[in-house]
């Protein structure tokens, strides 16, 4: 904080009296435009920090999301084997289960902390509009695909649940149908989560190749 000092000697006139005013409101003036350059700098200084921090955790997320991505493919193709095994046993196949049925989840979180951190810092404010909006963008889809990753994780170990309670494979019809309407509703929870992890992915794209890219909305997203 600069501190501003009047002159010591006593105003006589009122000429010294303004000159003696002027002094103060100039002084102030110049102290108070010192300290908003000063913060001004600090807050670039601090932005360029946020931007690093933002960039580094866009790379730590990419191979994240691509094995994501790889692993959302397998487990589609072992959901589609578990309702063509289920759909069978409920027309009359008596063939034991057993180790055939698989609901093992092979996710992992993306990372968020510096987006988070950043949110509380008065540097992002220096951001133009449109790098404000990407991140945002960014991190909203990431935030959804990964509350819906743990809606998909929660059905996924209800069935799970009742594999492990029937080791012999060999599953009651309410058992069948129970794990018929859970494989199907991780289905429908495992699509959606793979459309937000498309739209991360493309967010978590260089600025040069996600401007090539057209924004999409869910709805245009293949399934």
């Amino acid at each position: 904080m600069l501190d501003v000092h009047p002159p010591h000697e006593a105003a006589h006139t009122w000429k010294d009296f303004f000159i003696h005013i002027a002094t103060i409101v100039v002084g102030l003036l110049i102290a108070v435009g010192l300290e908003q350059t000063v913060e001004f700098f600090h807050h670039r200084h601090q932005l360029r920090e946020v931007r690093a921090q933002l960039e580094e955790e866009r790379d730590t997320d990419s191979p994240i999301l691509q094995y994501d991505k790889q692993m959302s493919r397998q487990m589609k193709a072992e959901l589609a084997a578990n309702i063509a095994l289920l759909d069978q046993h409920m027309a009359g196949d008596k063939t034991p289960l057993a180790g055939k049925l698989h609901y093992k989840w092979l996710l992992r979180a993306p990372r968020d902390g510096a987006w988070q951190s950043a949110k509380q810092s008065a540097a992002i404010s220096l951001m133009d509009q449109s790098e404000l909006a990407a991140y945002s963008y960014r991190y909203f889809d990431l935030a959804s695909y990964t509350q819906s990753a743990l809606v998909f994780f929660s059905t996924m170990d209800e069935a799970a649940a009742i594999v492990h309670d029937t080791p012999s494979g060999e599953f009651s019809a309410d058992d069948l149908r129970d794990l018929i309407r859970l494989t199907h509703q991780a289905q429908g929870q495992l699509s959606l989560s793979e459309k937000y992890l498309e739209l991360s992915i493309t967010y978590g794209l260089s600025t040069e190749t996600r401007s090539a890219i057209p924004i999409q909305s869910l709805d245009q997203l293949p399934d």
